[in-house]
Parts: C-alpha cells; structure tokens; sequence
C-alpha cells in the first residue's frame, strides 16, 4: 500500500496489524501536516485512538516544527505560542548566518515559512520571509 504524500491518510491497515503485533506498535502517517500545534495534537490522540498503537512516529509533520514532539506528547498541556515560535525562529536564524553567512540564511528560507505555518497571520509572514537576506531582516519582520 503505497499512499505517498497525498489524500487523507489511512490508518486502517495499523489497526488490521495491532492484533498480530506481540511487542510494542508505533503508528506513523499524518501527525501533525494538516496546520498547526492544536491539530498535531489531535492527529496524534486519533491515530493513537483509532489504530490501537502504542506509540506514534512522526515525520513531515516535523518538518519547520522541531517543538511538535513536545507538543504532541500524550498528556499535552500547552503549544507553543506566536512569541515562544519567533524566539525559536530568531535563535535558529542566528546559528544558520553565524555558521553559513548569508547562504544560511538563504537555505532558512524554506525553514521560516515551515516554522510559521498554522498561525493567523502565516500567508503575509511568508510573503516577507522567503525574500529575507539576512538576520536584521528576519528580525524587523518579526516585531
């Protein structure tokens, strides 16, 4: 069953193999692509919930949103806010140009517009950042 990276994902061959599996049962699939914290969270208790796993992997959901596995730990009590995301943003940014110069902030690009997805204001954020040269600008978008 090859699903690639498009339609709704299908979590019913998890649950078809959790009666067969005698150890533990990582689900993976879906966790967290769709938009923000609140939903990786949800993603994350429905594939629990619907396929009887014992624990979840994630993926692309990751991708631009290293503090998902915070966020979507089983008793999750709190995501990340708009300030606490550009503190991680800035602090990222500052590595890339300090280590890579202006080509670190050229390959953050794709990493900016990741980070803000799923907030409010994301399409305007992202319109500004995939045309950032350096750290200055970031932050002065960021404000």
């Amino acid at each position: 069953m090859a699903q690639g990276n498009s339609g709704a994902v299908d979590w019913k061959i998890i649950k078809q193999a959790r009666p067969l599996v005698e150890g533990v049962l990582l689900a993976n699939g879906g966790v967290g692509t769709r938009g923000g914290a609140s939903v990786a969270r949800d993603d994350a208790r429905d594939l629990l919930k619907k396929t009887g796993a014992d624990g979840i992997g994630i993926g692309q959901g990751a991708l631009g949103k290293p503090w998902i596995f915070e966020n979507v730990k089983i008793q999750m009590s709190k995501v990340k806010t708009k300030e606490e995301i550009f503190k991680i943003i800035l602090k990222h940014a500052r590595l890339a140009e300090k280590l890579k110069g202006k080509q670190g902030i050229g390959e953050m690009r794709k990493h900016l517009c990741w980070y803000v997805s799923g907030l409010p204001t994301a399409r305007a954020l992202r319109e500004k950042l995939v045309k950032v040269e350096n750290f200055n600008d970031i932050k002065k978008i960021l404000r």
